[in-house]
């Protein structure tokens, strides 16, 4: 069995611990629905956002919603990057047969920034093999990808048409007042007071990336912790110097 575990893991990444908003509900909306009807409805899923915006949340919540409905579930989670290296070792030693047995034993497979695998043709046909037989049994598969497919430049013509079968939704670019609820979620999870004007600071700094917004919170949280004092704009200000 083969299952990734990245920097980002988090069992608490669930459907519940999801921020809902007009520019995310509907991929929400269809995320949580494929995890509660694994293979029977948007199969194949494909979640696309920009970075930090949240896709990988959702792909861990339907790891979690699976595991909880369904005890035992062997899940196939892993990232592009190791998904390759599998697949080069597999080669390397002559056990791609073991590798694709592994593959199988899996209920539903979830494969995080699949955008990566762009011009590795290797690659692309073990993880077409893979899903073909997935859903010839019925089996939900579900990706995450920073554009839609069609924009990514170097999939191969099956992959495109064998996702095409399914459904893509996007994560729309994150608003000012999204990024700041979850500033002030997390900081109330912390006990943290959080001024409004660091929150406003901090969104307006981040961008799209969602990830590295709540990375640097949690840094400012824990210098304001030992040096015991307010969470303020110029202490912000010292962080980022």
């Amino acid at each position: 069995m083969i299952e990734s575990r990245h920097e980002y893991y988090n069992q608490n990444f669930t459907f519940k611990k999801f921020i809902v908003t007009p520019e995310n509900q509907s991929t929400y909306k269809a995320s949580l629905q494929a995890s509660q009807r694994p293979g029977k409805i948007y199969n194949p899923l494909v979640i696309c956002s920009p970075v930090g915006a949240g896709k990988t949340h959702l792909l861990y919540a339907m790891v979690n919603k699976a595991k909880f409905l369904i005890s035992r579930t062997r899940i196939l989670f892993i990232t592009s990057q190791d998904f390759t290296n599998v697949v080069i070792k597999s080669i390397k030693n002559g056990t791609v047969e073991v590798f694709r047995e592994n593959c199988n034993y899996a209920k539903l497979v979830l494969l995080d920034s699949i955008q990566y695998i762009a011009n590795k043709e290797r690659t692309q046909e073990e993880l077409y093999r893979l899903c073909a037989t997935f859903l010839e049994q019925k089996k939900q598969i579900a990706v995450s990808s920073d554009y839609p497919l069609k924009k990514c430049q170097g999939i191969s013509a099956q992959l495109q048409e064998l996702f095409a079968k399914g459904l893509t939704v996007c994560i729309q670019p994150p608003s000012t007042e999204l990024k700041m609820s979850i500033l002030m979620d997390m900081a109330e999870s912390e006990k943290i007071e959080l001024p409004e004007e660091v929150a406003s600071l901090l969104s307006r700094d981040a961008g799209t990336n969602i990830r590295m917004m709540q990375v640097f919170l949690m840094k400012l949280i824990s210098y304001a912790r030992q040096e015991e004092k307010p969470i303020n704009l110029e202490l912000v200000k010292r962080i980022m110097q």
